[in-house]
Order: C-alpha cells, then sequence, then structure tokens
C-alpha cells in the first residue's frame, strides 16, 4: 500500500522514522517525540514551500499523526 505525502499515515512513519535517528536514542520515548514533533512542525510552518490552505491541511495531518503515536505509546508504557 502507498502512503500519500501529507496523509495522516505519511506522518506516522515520519514521526517513528525521526524517532529512531541515533541523536534521540538516549532520551524518553516521550521527550524523544517532543523533539521529533517541534521539528517537524517547525518544517511545515517555516520551510515548506505550498499554499496556506494546503499548509493547513497537512498541520491537521500531521497532530492527528502526533496524537495516534503519542496515545499508542502511552498505553505500551501503562504496560
Amino acid at each position: 500500500m502507498t502512503v500519500l505525502f501529507g496523509s495522516v499515515e505519511y506522518f506516522q512513519e515520519e514521526i517513528a522514522t525521526n524517532m529512531t535517528k541515533e541523536q534521540l536514542r538516549n532520551l524518553s520515548f516521550g521527550r524523544s517525540l517532543e523533539v521529533v514533533y517541534s521539528a517537524i512542525e517547525y518544517d511545515l510552518l517555516y520551510d515548506f514551500v505550498c499554499s496556506e490552505t494546503m499548509r493547513e491541511e497537512l498541520l491537521v495531518n500531521f497532530e492527528k499523526a502526533y496524537e495516534k503515536v503519542r496515545s499508542s505509546l502511552e498505553s505500551v508504557s501503562l504496560r
């Protein structure tokens, strides 16, 4: 299955991929998630060139992906 750029699934994969980077391995999952969230959000707000309408849609999907990843991390840590 192909994951389309900007979809919730795309951002979930981006978050997971970025969380496994070497420089974040010494951080807790929660802190790592926050660092990745901030970096991707900054890219979407300031570096990615697109229309404001598209940017708003991307940010909504990104926020949904973040919430899914965060809630799945919380459920794993409660076990």
